[in-house]
Parts: structure tokens; C-alpha cells; sequence
């Protein structure tokens, strides 16, 4: 749902918006059996590069608007 949000605010960019909904929904892939797992931990290095993209967009826009 935060992806989405994304994708209508306009703040960040629908790259980032749209690895936001990709990297939650290869986490969904934690309930299915046998793969599961894989599937959790590449969902983490989606997640990792969304923080990262997420946090450097929030420090530019803390920066300007003082």
C-alpha cells in the first residue's frame, strides 16, 4: 500500500514507488513451500535498495525546505 501511495503522491519517483510494490510482493513468496526462503531474502535486497532511495529522497527534501 505504500507503493502505491508513492505512485499518487508525486514526492518520489515511480522507479522507486514501483520497487516498493515488487519488493513486497516477491516477500509474499515467503508462503510458498520450499522456496519460500529464496524468495524472502531476495525480497531483502529489493528492500535494501528502496531504503536507501527512500532515505536519500527524505534528506533532500529536509535540506530544501528549511
Amino acid at each position: 500500500m505504500l507503493g502505491a501511495a508513492m505512485l499518487r503522491g508525486g514526492v518520489f519517483s515511480r522507479p522507486v514507488a514501483f520497487l516498493a510494490i515488487a519488493a513486497n510482493t516477491v516477500g509474499l513468496g515467503l508462503y510458498v513451500p520450499r522456496v519460500g526462503v529464496s524468495h524472502a531474502v531476495l525480497s531483502v535486497v529489493f528492500l535494501e535498495v528502496w531504503y536507501v532511495l527512500v532515505g536519500r529522497r527524505l534528506y533532500r527534501l529536509g535540506r530544501t525546505r528549511r
